[in-house]
This record gives C-alpha cells, sequence and structure tokens, in this order.
C-alpha cells in the first residue's frame, strides 16, 4: 500500500489514526501526522529523513512541530504550519530546501477529522526529482515558490545568494519582499501579482531589486500559478537578471533621443535619397529650411527642390556622389514652398552599401546669412582699403606741407638774407666783411635747418637699432629745449611682437608729438612709454605744457599726422588735453603674436 489516502481516510470512529499509524512504514512517501497541539503523534521514516537538517535534529514523535522548526532554522516550515493553522480548510503546498541532502522536499499539508471531533494536521513530504533540482540550481535565474496571499517565500533555488547575496533563510523571513524590491516599483509590483493570483492568471513583471551589496538590478519575474481545481496553492516564479539587457535598451533610447534631438535642432537639415535620388528620409529640420514638412517630401525627386540656375551642377554632383567619383560639398540655390531661393551648402556621402541607412545621406546647411555676411565683409574691406589709402594719401601730403612750411618759413628765410647780405656787401666795401659774416651765419643757420628736416625725414633702421634704440636716438638730436627733460621706457620685447611697418609708424607719431611740444607746449617734463596687454600694444606720450582746447587743436596738421598714422595701423587714439595742464596722447595697436 502505497496510497496516503487509502490510510488518511474516513474509517469508524477512534481508528484512523491507529490505523494510520499502523500502516506508516508501508508508504513511500513521508508522513507527518500532528495533534491539535501541533505534537507529532506520527512520523514514518522517510519522513524522518527528509526532516533532518544541518541545523538541528530529525523530528520525532513527541516534538512540538512549530518549536523544532525553529531549532532547527527552518523558518519557512514555521511560517508555513502557522499559516495552515489559520486557514486549515485551504490545505497548504511548498518546497522546501534540504541543506543536509542537498535534496529539495515537496510538503502538503491537510487536516483529518475523526468521527469524534479530533483534527490532526497531516504533512505529506516528497522528494522532488534530482533533475527538477538540478536543473533549478545551474540555470541563471532565481526559482522561487510562495504562498498565494502573502507571497512569503517557501523555497528559493541555490542561484539566489549567487545573484543577489541574500541567503535562503533571509528569503523566508516576513517582509523579504518589500526589503528587497525597489521603493518605487514594490507598490505597483505586489498590487499586479495580488490582482493575478487571485484570478489565478500567470503574470510577467519587470522590476528592481537592490542587492545585499547594494547594487540595484533589474529582473524581469515570470510567475506561474498553481491551482488545485479552481483553488490557487502556490505561486512560482522564475527571476531572470534583465540588468544589461535594460540598460542596453537605455542606452539605446538615449542614443535615439540624441539623433532625435540633434534632427530636429540641428541647423542643419538631414536628407537621405534613394539610388534614383528620390527622397526616402528628411529631418523636421527641413521644415524650418524650405518650408515643406518631411511627409510632403517623401517620395519626390531631389531635383525638384534645386532652382534652375543650379540644377544642372546639382544633378553633375550628385550623379559622382552615387559613382563614388566624388563627394560633396557642394553650394547650390534651393526652392522654397513660398517661392524663395536660399543658399545653401550640401555635404554628401553614398551609403547605399549601409544596410541601416542604404541611401545617399545629405546634410545641407542654410549658408544665406554666411554668404549676406561674407558681402557685407568683403564690402568694408574694400571701403577700409579706401580709407587707408585715404589715410595714406593724406599723411603724404601732410608731410609735404610741413616741408614746404619748413623751406618756406624757415629755410627760404635764412638763404634770403644770406643773399641780401651778400648783395649789401658788393656795394658797401668798407663793411663788407661785416655782412659777409652775417651771410656766413644764415647759410650755416640754413644748413643746420637743412640737416634737421633731413633727418625728420628719415627713420633710422629700425630693423637693425630696433623701437627703443632709434627712438633714444630721435630724443638725443631733437633737443627740444635745455630746460626740457625726456623720459623712455620701451620694453626690448616689443620689437619681437611689432612688425616693421608697426614700428615705422609709432616711430612717426613719437616724433610728431615731439614736434608739437617743441613748437608749442613749452613743458618741462616729457614721458614716452610703450606697454604690452594681451594682444594690444599702447604708447603713451605725456607732456606738463601749456595744453590746449581739444575742439580748437583737432584739425591741426600735426594731430591730423597722428590720427592719419593710427589708422594705417587700425588702431585706436585718444587725446587729452586741459589748458595748462599738458597733453597726454594714447595709441592702441592690436598685435599677432
Amino acid at each position: 500500500m502505497n496510497n496516503i489516502n487509502q490510510v488518511i481516510a474516513p474509517v469508524p470512529d477512534g481508528t484512523s489514526l491507529a490505523f494510520a499509524q499502523t500502516m506508516l512504514p508501508l508508504l513511500s512517501e513521508g508522513l507527518v501526522i500532528v495533534n491539535p497541539g501541533l505534537e507529532v503523534v506520527a512520523i514514518n521514516e522517510i519522513a524522518q529523513q527528509f526532516l533532518f537538517f544541518k541545523k538541528g535534529t530529525p523530528l520525532k514523535e513527541g516534538d512540538n512541530l512549530s518549536d523544532w522548526a525553529i531549532k532547527c532554522n527552518q523558518g519557512a516550515i514555521f511560517r508555513f504550519v502557522e499559516s495552515f493553522l489559520m486557514s486549515p480548510d485551504a490545505g497548504f503546498e511548498s518546497l522546501i530546501w534540504n541543506d543536509a541532502v542537498a535534496k529539495e522536499i515537496k510538503v502538503k499539508l491537510g487536516k483529518h477529522t475523526s468521527q469524534s471531533g479530533a483534527v490532526h494536521i497531516v504533512a505529506v513530504l516528497s522528494e522532488v526529482p534530482d533533475n527538477t533540482l538540478n536543473l533549478l540550481n545551474t540555470i541563471n535565474a532565481i526559482v522561487w515558490v510562495a504562498e498565494p496571499v502573502n507571497y512569503m517565500v517557501s523555497f528559493v533555488s541555490e542561484q539566489a545568494r549567487e545573484v543577489l547575496g541574500y541567503t535562503s533563510e533571509e528569503w523566508y523571513e516576513p517582509g523579504f519582499w518589500k526589503r528587497v524590491i525597489h521603493p518605487e516599483d514594490y507598490q505597483q509590483t505586489m498590487a499586479v501579482c495580488s490582482i493575478a493570483s487571485q484570478q489565478g492568471l500567470d503574470h510577467t513583471l519587470d522590476y528592481r531589486i537592490m542587492t545585499r551589496a547594494g547594487d540595484v538590478r533589474w529582473f524581469k519575474d515570470i510567475i506561474k500559478v498553481i491551482k488545485e481545481g479552481d483553488k490557487v496553492v502556490a505561486v512560482k516564479g522564475i527571476l531572470i537578471d534583465i540588468t544589461q539587457e535594460v540598460q542596453a535598451k537605455e542606452e539605446l533610447c538615449k542614443r535615439d533621443e540624441l539623433l532625435r534631438a540633434i534632427a530636429n535642432y540641428s541647423f542643419d537639415s538631414v536628407v537621405i535619397l534613394k539610388e534614383d535620388l528620390t527622397i526616402k528620409y528628411a529631418s523636421p529640420s527641413i521644415e524650418r529650411l524650405i518650408g515643406y514638412t518631411p511627409e510632403e517630401l517623401l517620395g519626390s525627386n531631389a531635383l525638384l527642390l534645386v532652382a534652375s540656375k543650379s540644377k544642372a551642377y546639382a544633378a553633375e554632383r550628385l550623379t559622382k556622389v552615387l559613382q563614388r567619383i566624388d563627394d560633396l560639398p557642394a553650394e547650390l540655390f534651393l526652392t522654397c514652398k513660398d517661392g524663395r531661393q536660399v543658399h545653401v551648402e550640401v555635404f554628401g556621402k553614398n551609403l547605399l552599401d549601409n544596410r541601416y541607412l542604404s541611401g545617399m545621406m545629405l546634410s545641407i546647411r542654410d549658408i544665406t546669412e554666411r554668404k549676406e555676411i561674407e558681402r557685407e565683409l568683403l564690402k568694408a574691406r574694400l571701403e577700409q582699403q579706401v580709407t587707408i589709402t585715404k589715410a595714406v594719401i593724406k599723411a603724404q601730403e601732410s608731410e609735404r606741407s610741413n616741408i614746404a612750411k619748413e623751406l618756406h618759413d624757415n629755410i627760404n628765410q635764412l638763404l634770403s638774407v644770406s643773399k641780401l647780405m651778400i648783395e649789401t656787401a658788393k656795394d658797401q666795401v668798407e663793411f663788407r666783411e661785416r655782412f659777409l659774416d652775417l651771410s656766413s651765419d644764415a647759410l650755416m643757420q640754413a644748413i643746420r635747418e637743412i640737416r634737421k628736416l633731413s633727418s625728420s625725414l628719415v627713420v633710422y633702421d629700425l630693423q637693425d637699432l630696433g623701437l627703443r634704440e632709434s627712438v633714444t636716438k630721435l630724443i638725443s638730436l631733437h633737443n627740444i629745449s635745455p630746460d626740457t627733460k625726456i623720459y623712455c621706457k620701451i620694453p626690448d620685447q616689443v620689437d619681437g611682437i611689432l612688425d616693421s611697418n608697426s614700428k615705422t609708424h609709432l616711430y612717426r607719431i613719437i616724433q610728431e608729438q615731439l614736434t608739437n611740444i617743441r613748437k608749442h607746449a613749452q613743458a618741462s617734463r616729457v614721458f614716452i612709454r610703450i606697454v604690452q596687454r594681451g594682444n594690444t600694444v599702447r604708447l603713451t606720450i605725456n607732456d606738463n605744457g601749456l595744453g590746449f582746447h581739444q575742439d580748437k587743436k583737432k584739425n591741426g596738421i600735426g594731430l591730423q599726422n597722428i590720427y592719419s598714422r593710427v589708422e594705417l595701423l587700425m588702431g585706436q587714439c585718444s587725446i587729452e588735453s586741459v589748458p595748462g595742464q599738458g597733453c597726454t596722447i594714447t595709441v592702441d595697436i592690436n598685435v599677432h603674436q
């Protein structure tokens, strides 16, 4: 006899328990009979083998089932029994891992009531086949079994500890799911499971679990509802780690969002053409460029969008791209939906062999504004060149005017005096020697003035001497006044960052202002300084002379010469002067190191 139902079946009053005890050794499965107080009144040898764990002793007659479960650290059995006591009519089934024999035990709880009214809890135990257990412990997933109402775990495969770090005892503890399921996922997960279990429906969920190490991992839980007849007796689940899959999907979504954002908000529009030049894709930004929506363009020939003056050129370039002879870029004109024409730059690549794109990809950029700016810059450069030319001519005319004035007002007068003295000496013999001496003095003065004028026109070899030495020599020869002190501070490195043209103009500006000071300022101190600040070189010339009203003197020849030279250098010039407080000239020019 090996049918447990035959043993426990109702028999005349008071005989079923004794009969069961007699038949226990004949059973091929384990059987435990417990009285209402949970005391074991009958247990066969198979059950004792099944219920022997590393922590504890085998269950035997007289043991209290709950106390024994606690001593053996078998919380799953304890909760299993408690649940049964609360709902004995429901009946329970679960799987328990036996760590002593490395086997999985299937447990079923039911009740038996004799005619005398005594209620006995009946535990039927059977061994889960090794091949099933081996399968559970070798697949890369966690297999679990739980009660259908409160989801108390009664079995979990060995992979649980390896994957999540929690022991089987921790899985069997109350509130385990709430501790490990991510707080953001817990309520929804348990609600879905509860509803599906009540309706007896298998279901699948994706949710996050927190590992013992503190990591958060994604799992797919495939849950099957176990029923006996119409009654749900257990739920079984297979937890599969899908973290890498979720992360890959998230990364792919981010990449898709990035590409979509680039396509939507990029200044460039992307168009993909088939081999026959019909449009198979156009990014949303194309509407901003030419007014057509992507949907309106699909299937149309790209050359229809090209303006007449660019159509032949566009066809030639696209053909070369298709033949892989050449790649774009090219500048074209496109016709917009409203009839306007936009100037665009097109970059193209033949990607017909690319299994994802399978077409010719074009990147189209609106360069209408850029071309307008280029035209404005060209116009500005031409105007600037005209301004510079005018400044050069103006400076040259100013220098010629200065030379003419020096020749007329100074040298010419000295030569005239000399000529007059010679003519007088011819007529007045008695004073001849005196008048000849006066003529000689006038000639020598004229010679000195010519030399001075010559030196003002000649720029010393700045390449050999450098700006500092050239200005120093200029100061020594200028001789403004014996009572005037000239202080000069020019660092040596200035010569390394200024080109010859800039050095020449700065030299001339210094020379011009020293001439102005000599003629008009009556200054006792003059300061000349050049400094570098980043990409700017600043020249400052300051004197403590008479000064002047700027609105009256700004059109003077000397100051106009300075302004003209600053314009040639494309620099900035400011002149500050107040009568009685001297004058300060500041010149800033940009340099490229």
